[in-house]
């Protein structure tokens, strides 16, 4: 499978190359960022880029900006080679590969078959499995009814972003449909946001939170809502998880 490959222009790692096949790519200053970026300007997760055939996409994930070309970024954009990826003041980045139309009619009938065959596990896989299967497994609806409702409480108070509910909504709905790459991306948003929304209280945060109240989603499915009545903490915890293993569901 062709590759994207970037080069960072201006900044720390000025000179770095890095090179990545698909899926998502999640790049900024966060430990768990598959390309890390040192510069304070960059936020933790600060941009998603994402392939779907051969074609590579990014999003913005920052409070901060996105530029490609000296243009914002707004929704999802398709890269191309040479195009310039700013992040922040500090931060330059080229795109230097990308993926190329393939060779002759033969060549292309076999990577029709192959990604056709492709498809085919990729539809069982996610029929058969899903990211709540276990133990706690549940219906991932039950979860979803409270959690949406606990979000739409927050931000109506102003703990959470304005448009935090209206992405969650999203994000189910995309789930519903079976777009599970664009649903993933949009709870990788809301994982974001949830992220950022308690930054600067890391005692309060929701990965503290999560770290502190592990079982909480468990016992939402086991229990349902009733179980976390009133335990503002174990709510905000099992919010996390839940988004966090949809997120991964890709």
């Amino acid at each position: 499978m062709a590759d994207c490959t970037i080069k960072i222009i201006s900044g720390p790692e000025t000179g770095k190359e890095f090179t990545f096949a698909g899926g998502q790519t999640v790049i900024g200053r966060a430990p768990r960022c598959a390309v890390r970026l040192d510069a304070a300007s960059v936020s933790f997760e600060h941009a998603l880029i994402a392939r779907e055939g051969d074609q590579f996409f990014l999003e913005n994930l920052s409070a901060n900006g996105t530029l490609i070309n000296r243009e914002k970024v707004a929704g999802r954009v398709r890269l191309r080679v040479k195009d310039q990826v700013q992040l922040g003041p500090e931060t330059l980045v080229r795109i230097e590969k990308l993926p190329t139309a393939g060779g002759g009619a033969s060549g292309s009938r076999t990577w029709l078959l192959l990604v056709a065959v492709l498809l085919l596990v990729v539809l069982l896989v996610v029929v058969a499995i899903d990211p709540f299967s276990g133990s706690a497994s549940g219906n991932v609806a039950t979860a979803y009814m409270p959690l949406q409702a606990y979000v739409q409480q927050e931000a109506d108070a102003g703990r959470l972003p304005a448009e935090a509910p209206n992405i969650m909504r999203e994000a189910w709905r995309l789930r519903q449909a079976g777009a599970s790459s664009e649903a993933a991306a949009a709870w990788l948003k809301l994982h974001v946001m949830l992220d950022g929304a308690t930054a600067s209280d890391a005692e309060n945060g929701f990965e503290h939170l999560a770290e502190k109240h592990p079982a909480a989603l468990s016992r939402m499915l086991e229990s349902g809502a009733d179980a976390l009545h009133g335990d503002d903490d174990q709510m905000r915890a099992a919010l996390l998880e839940f988004v966090t293993r949809l997120a991964r569901n890709r």
